[in-house]
């Protein structure tokens, strides 16, 4: 390109490239193709060199990737090319398509008892003295008698004594196995986990069934099978095709191996290879606000570590980020009681009831427990149709909602109360002393001595509510001031600071009157450093994630001051008008846990002189909940309340820990760009600001992966995948299942990639796409292949299994003594089917996985257990987490000898031959 093409291509755009920028694109090879990445990733007004460095370098990577060049050896004739194929899929064990699940209860009851009834038929032929009962025949059998129970682990928790409790269930009832502390199978007890089913032998005694024995399922004993042809299967995994750090020499190398073109001792190798076994991982809206323990945030900057609110109303750790491009259709969603709006994906699921409108009005409203006929029966005729209390929460894809369903809006219910607030733990250590029984600054000229340790009182959280509305601190010198600001008319509100900083904290606060305001403050670093930590400004405001699980009377006296502060008593509502976004919600979970069913919904304008910074936000309260708002402030009836409140319609209601909450409207849009997902341990689901969503089924990539893809492309990863896959001889018979990365739901099982992923494989009778899990004969061998993902819950769970990250083959003997490969629920992504895909009904002879990037090998019970390890160099996120990958190390088996070879192509010269 030329310098005026450059430049007139860049204005175009009203874009200005930098000299050094200029000179460096002048001198590139791909200029054009250089240039139009570089003005689609601009950010700001100047296409800088750095940029065009970067753009640089990922245009030559991607076409790097898409020049593919094998060499073939000459005169190579495979003796496995004279062999025929004896391979056969198991098409029974495949869920490509088959699933039918939707999340309901009903799926997720119908695949724990397909999985208890088939695992339970293998413990059935488990050896023992004692026949199997029946929980409920047990529990009537005399105490002391010896029977055997087969049940699903619900509960596993450890006494105060040091005894193991287990609580067992089968189809019909539960019983608790007591394992005692100084029993022989104690040990045994700490490798049980959650959802695995196992048979105890043991006996009643009282309600408790005291286990003498534990028994898994475990694998029959027998030798390694071998068959009489000589041929071999090849193990790879993880290629991570379209990463810059895709180790795309090496694979052609291996390419190249597996054509023949190498040394006479590596052909004899390659010329041997039938099968080859590719265990997953071909390839690789930002702004909604996501309930974390420590901030409302966007789900953008949520990270690994996290807590955040699931549909339980507990909060559980991100365990992992996700991250995809997305060019389609999307879904905004509003609810009745806020002006939020929640964007989604069609596919994404959503915590909801299915609503039927009611008999009476069907074009105006819905059947609810809030209807007036059920709340006034006495003022009209009870309805006789209920349609509500048949009503069931369910997982609903968003494309499936309707307007007027109800969706879900947890709220935490656990109660932990707060008995004092140490100060010590807020100021510098070193910089007090202790006099009087309290803590004193070592340099105050004042010798302001506070209390070190505060009772938290009601009065304590109304002051904090006080603080939470109108104050601020801020450090002057060395002296440190806490100020609140009130309209000069509120003198009882005043009195009542300036009473509750006496009494709480021993410290006079004084006033200073300008016009109408009037300005608390106590002058005291001590107590200004605590009250720091609740926000020193409007806009960062925000409570201790333990405040809301503080004792409701306490929390109510916190609303009492919050409101006094900032809200306001209107003609219909008490309304309450804030700044701080996490303040606004955390406020919306405080009236929810005391039964109120508040509007939160932002304020468009930027004021009347158009001065407003800061976003504003009103929480409102009304209806029905007037009394309840009236019975905390103690400031008289809402005049509202007396008037109307009985002919006011409530149209959200609770059940339970949740809030169900109309869906007002939804829209179909476009949306290109990033969408955002989350894997949390435990529940599988988070709160975003107006409902509760569960991980949504799609392309996952770990925190920052984008930054290290060449080819972002999802069709042209596949392409290129397609490519490189296409260069194995056609004698070799390949077969593939997805992973965790792959452009398939996130779910397990998961269905085999689609075939419009990889068009350029259609028509090769040597490729065989299946599920993952997958299920193959290979010469009359069963091949188990799965990607892996059910290793870390296992890794997370068993004491045995530390470091088990970097022996990926002792996670999979559990899976076999288990005879499952993803036994604790709600750990990794599960797609109820009717039936379980993950139980390991029929021993296999091989077991290969993937997913960890870290080769390992082991036989048990006559299994070849084979992690193949992968093709990519160590990733950021690896570092961060001291993962230590095996990358291009081949496993090779020769079916014939039973021997395992391992192969490495990080070097020019292949070794391990």
């Amino acid at each position: 390109m030329q310098e005026k093409e450059v430049l007139d291509e860049a204005s175009k755009h009203d874009l200005v490239v930098a000299r050094a920028a200029l000179q460096k694109l002048l001198q590139c090879e791909n200029a054009s193709e250089v240039l139009a990445k570089a003005i689609e990733a601009a950010s700001g007004p100047v296409i800088t060199l750095a940029l065009v460095e970067e753009v640089e370098e990922s245009v030559e990577s991607a076409n790097k990737a898409k020049q593919i060049t094998v060499f073939h050896g000459t005169e190579y004739k495979p003796p496995a090319a004279e062999v025929g194929s004896q391979l056969k899929m198991l098409e029974d064990r495949d869920v490509t398509g088959k699933s039918r699940c939707t999340g309901s209860v009903e799926d997720f009851a119908n695949c724990f008892r397909d999985r208890f009834r088939r695992i339970s038929s293998i413990l059935k032929g488990r050896v023992s003295q004692n026949g199997v009962t029946k929980i409920s025949t047990v529990k009537n059998l005399a105490s002391g008698r010896q029977s055997r129970i087969i049940g699903m682990v619900c509960e596993r928790r450890e006494t105060k004594n040091g005894h193991v409790i287990i609580e067992l269930e089968d189809e019909e009832d539960s019983v608790p196995v007591l394992v005692a502390r100084d029993s022989p199978i104690k040990a045994k007890s700490e490798e049980v986990i959650l959802d695995e089913v196992i048979a105890v032998d043991g006996a009643m005694s009282g309600s408790l069934f005291i286990a003498k024995e534990i028994t898994w399922p475990e694998m029959p004993f027998a030798k390694p099978k071998l068959v009489e042809d000589d041929v071999s299967i090849a193990f790879v995994s993880d290629t991570h095709v379209g990463s810059k750090l895709f180790m795309q020499d090496q694979f052609q190398r291996f390419l190249n191996f597996i054509n023949g073109n190498g040394t006479r001792e590596e052909q004899e190798i390659a010329g041997k290879i039938k099968y080859l076994a590719f265990a997953g991982d071909a390839c690789v809206t930002p702004e909604t606000k996501i309930f974390c323990d420590s901030a409302v945030k966007p789900i953008k900057e949520v990270s690994v570590g996290d807590r955040v609110l699931t549909h339980c109303g507990k909060y559980r750790t991100v365990t992992k980020e996700y991250v995809r491009k997305y060019d389609g259709d999307v879904l905004a969603i509003k609810i009745k009681n806020s002006n939020e709006i929640l964007t989604l994906t069609p596919e994404h699921p959503v915590l909801a009831v299915r609503s039927k409108p009611c008999k009476y009005y069907p074009k105006k409203t819905t059947c609810s427990s809030q209807c007036l006929r059920q709340a006034y029966a006495s003022y009209h005729r009870p309805c006789p149709y209920n349609y509500y209390e048949k009503y069931s929460l369910e997982w609903i894809p968003a494309k499936e909602l309707t307007e007027k369903d109800f969706v879900a809006f947890p709220v935490p219910n656990d109660v932990r109360d707060l008995t004092e607030v140490n100060l010590e733990k807020y100021v510098e250590a070193g910089s007090y002393s202790f006099e009087r029984g309290g803590l004193r600054l070592k340099n105050d000229r004042l010798g302001i001595v506070v209390p070190k340790k505060i009772k938290f009182s009601k009065e304590f959280a109304r002051l904090v509510g006080y603080y939470l509305a109108e104050g601020s601190t801020k450090y002057v010198k060395k002296r440190g001031t806490v100020s609140l600001a009130f309209n000069k008319k509120e003198e009882d509100y005043i009195q009542d600071v300036e009473r509750l900083f006496k009494k709480l904290f021993h410290v006079n606060a004084k006033r200073n009157v300008r016009e109408n305001c009037c300005a608390v403050y106590v002058h005291s670093k001590i107590v200004a450093a605590y009250f720091k930590h609740f926000g020193a400004s409007a806009e960062k405001k925000q409570m201790p994630h333990e405040f809301l699980f503080l004792p409701l009377e306490k929390q109510a006296e916190l609303l009492k001051g919050l409101w006094r502060g900032d809200g306001c008593r209107k003609k219909q509502v008490y309304a309450l008008s804030c700044t701080s976004v996490p303040l606004v919600y955390q406020t919306k979970i405080l009236l929810a846990r005391l039964g109120m069913v508040p509007l939160v919904y932002e304020i468009k304008t930027q004021g009347k002189r158009g001065l407003r910074k800061n976003p504003l936000y009103n929480v409102e309260v009304c209806g029905t909940d007037l009394p309840k708002m009236d019975a905390i402030l103690k400031a008289g009836k809402h005049p509202f309340a007396e008037k109307r409140v009985f002919r006011v319609r409530q149209h959200v209601w609770k059940h339970g820990n949740l809030l169900l909450q109309p869906v007002r409207k939804i829209e179909k849009r476009h949306y290109s760009g990033n969408v955002h997902n989350l894997k949390v341990a435990g529940d599988n689901s988070y709160t975003t600001a107006t409902m509760v969503v569960h991980n949504c089924d799609g392309i996952g990539v770990y925190p920052s992966q984008e930054k290290e893809l060449v080819t972002k492309d999802i069709y042209t990863q596949y392409e290129i995948f397609g490519e490189f896959i296409k260069r194995i001889p056609e004698h070799i018979e390949v077969i593939i299942i997805p992973g965790n990365h792959d452009a398939v739901r996130l779910a397990e099982p998961q269905p085999a990639l689609l075939p419009e992923l990889v068009k350029n494989l259609s028509g090769l009778k040597n490729i065989h796409l299946t599920s993952n899990p997958g299920w193959a004969e290979v010469h009359g061998l069963k091949l188990l292949m799965y990607h892996g993902a059910g290793i870390h819950s296992l890794v997370g769970s068993l004491p045995i299994l530390r470091g088990a990250y970097e022996a990926p083959e002792k996670a999979a003997v559990e899976m076999l003594r288990r005879r499952h490969l993803d036994p604790i629920y709600g750990e990794e992504p599960l797609a109820p089917e009717q039936r379980d895909y993950l139980v390991i009904d029929e021993p296999p002879d091989f077991l290969h996985f993937g997913d960890l990037h870290k080769n390992g090998y082991g036989t048990y019970r006559g299994t070849l257990i084979v992690n193949s390890g992968c093709w990519q160099s160590r990733t950021e996120y690896q570092i961060k987490k001291g993962h230590h990958p095996t990358p291009c190390l081949l496993p090779l088996y020769n079916m014939k000898t039973g021997n395992l070879r391992v192969l490495d192509f990080n070097a020019e010269k292949i070794t391990g031959t």
